[in-house]
């Protein structure tokens, strides 16, 4: 398999059009991780410490969007927004996981 990219998002948006699509972007990774806190902690025990700090640099970063396109939004801007995913093809060596 190759490595592949993903185009999220290319448009042009009112600011404040701009925050409620990266807002909603975030709230759903949130949203993710906490599904994932809740799995990986009750079922296996595993320390989701490192989620739950990704949980808060995505809070600080969504706040910052926030503030920053509400600015832009009383200045009556409009904001230009690319958000691409890109995905690596990652080779497992099958004896250390099996």
């Amino acid at each position: 398999m190759q490595d592949r990219e993903l185009k999220l998002i290319d448009n042009t948006y009112k600011a404040s059009e701009a925050k409620e699509v990266l807002c909603s972007l975030i709230n759903e990774k949130i949203r993710f991780l906490n599904l994932q806190i809740a799995s990986r902690s009750e079922r296996f025990g595993e320390d989701t410490s490192y989620l739950k700090q990704r949980i808060e640099q995505l809070t600080t970063e969504k706040q910052d969007i926030i503030d920053f396109m509400d600015t832009l939004d009383a200045e009556g801007q409009m904001v230009k927004v690319d958000a691409t995913a890109a995905i690596q093809v990652l080779t497992l060596d099958i004896e250390t996981h099996s």
